[in-house]
Formats: structure tokens, C-alpha cells, sequence
């Protein structure tokens, strides 16, 4: 084997990893762009214009479904006839402006949101934070 072969055989080898992760990358469900003031909530149909509280949903069906407040995307999934686990749910990180699997963020109580449901999302743990699971409730508990 002459060192030209060698050198090609060993960089086609050294794509084969890279090729299967960017497989496995591109296959992962991704949240949609959100085009602010010009989006409007699914549920209570006002302008998303406060990014810091935005939410949205891809449903089975891969829709996306996007919500100008954590509580407007609960109450709509209260509403349809999927359970969670069947959804993608992400929440925009109150902190740092990108978004987070909302099953998986702390959900904190006390800033003043869109539709008055006062929570905010952040993969940041600290102070009195709730889970997903205990901010839902918390929405729901609220009249509607």
C-alpha cells in the first residue's frame, strides 16, 4: 500500500464518525424560530411580544403550536386529546433567551407575565423553584 492510499483510506475513515453523528443530530426534533410581534398565541390569540415568556408545542402531527405564556400552552394541552409524552414542549429560558425542554426546566412564580400566570422558565435551579410538573398545577388551579 503506497502512502497516498493510505492517507486517503484514513480520511474517508475519519468522516464515518462524523457522518453517523451528524445523522443522529439532524434527527433530534428542534424547536421552531419565533417571529416576534408578528406570531400570535394559540390559545388566547394575542401577539407574542415579550420573548422571555414565549412557549411553544410541536405536536404528533408536527405542528408547532406557539404561546405568548407558559399557562396559555398548559391550558391548550389540558385541551387536546394527546397526553404530554406524545408532545415536544419547549419554554424560552427567562435567563438566557433560547429555549428549554419544558418538562425538564424550574419554573419560578412572581414576575409579571402576559396572561397573569407569573411564571417563568430557567435550566438554573435556585430559590423557591417549582417543576414542571407543580407549575402546571399551579396554572390549572387558576380559573381559566
Amino acid at each position: 500500500m503506497n502512502r497516498r492510499h493510505f492517507f486517503r483510506q484514513a480520511a474517508a475513515l475519519a468522516t464515518v464518525p462524523l457522518t453517523g453523528f451528524g445523522l443522529t443530530a439532524c434527527s433530534e426534533v428542534q424547536p421552531a424560530r419565533l417571529a416576534l410581534n408578528e406570531t400570535h398565541c394559540e390559545y388566547c390569540k394575542a401577539a407574542i411580544t415579550q420573548r422571555p415568556f414565549a412557549a411553544q408545542v410541536r405536536d404528533a402531527g408536527g405542528a408547532t403550536h406557539f404561546f405568548d405564556d407558559f399557562g396559555c400552552a398548559v391550558r391548550w394541552i389540558q385541551g387536546q386529546d394527546l397526553p404530554e409524552s406524545r408532545l415536544h414542549f419547549w419554554v424560552m429560558d427567562y435567563h438566557g433567551g433560547y429555549w428549554v425542554d419544558a418538562f425538564k426546566a424550574h419554573y419560578h412564580g412572581g414576575t409579571p407575565s402576559p396572561q397573569g400566570y407569573n411564571l417563568t422558565a430557567s435550566t438554573i435551579p435556585g430559590g423557591p423553584d417549582m417543576s414542571y410538573p407543580a407549575a402546571r398545577d399551579a396554572v390549572l388551579a387558576r380559573p381559566a
